[in-house]
């Protein structure tokens, strides 16, 4: 009979995150819980701004924030098009696919990384969500890993 309180075989460890996380990795061995998941959430917009600068669209070469995140996984049927894209988007559950992890960088980019940095009323994070924020984050990195440029696409007029 299956104890209720085993816990997993499997704990997150943070030396197991994505490598793109690592900067975080001091602040939450020193305590530094809010400070380490702003941090990450940070590193993943940088990464993405590298991306868009690398891209040849001019539209996100300069942005920033919710904007980058919104034109670099726009949603196919958008203006211009995503600049990345996590699947083929040939089928509704593609393009669905597409269009959640589009969501969830916009919240990580909302409700982490702008609320960690612009507001002093936040409160620390406890150790535990600090960890549960950066294996989100770090889930995030590794969906940007398979991330493949999108095809080109004609301005909508």
């Amino acid at each position: 009979m299956a104890s209720a309180n085993r816990r997993p075989a499997l704990l997150l460890a943070v030396s197991e995150l994505h490598p793109e996380t690592e900067r975080a990795h001091e602040l939450i061995r020193t305590g530094h819980y809010r400070n380490a998941v702003r941090e990450a959430a940070e590193q993943f917009l940088a990464r993405l701004q590298h991306l868009a600068e690398q891209s040849e669209r001019p539209d996100v070469q300069n942005e920033h924030g919710s904007r980058l995140v919104s034109r670099m996984f726009a949603a196919p049927e958008a203006n211009r098009g995503p600049v990345l894209v996590f699947n083929s988007l040939a089928t509704r559950a593609e393009r669905d696919e597409h269009n959640g992890y589009r969501l969830l960088a916009l919240g990580m980019t909302q409700a982490l990384r702008n609320v960690l940095t612009h507001d002093p009323q936040r409160n620390e994070l406890d150790p535990a969500e600090a960890l549960e924020w950066l294996g989100f984050i770090s889930a995030m990195h590794r969906r940007l890993d398979d991330a493949t440029p999108a095809a080109p696409s004609e301005p909508s007029s």
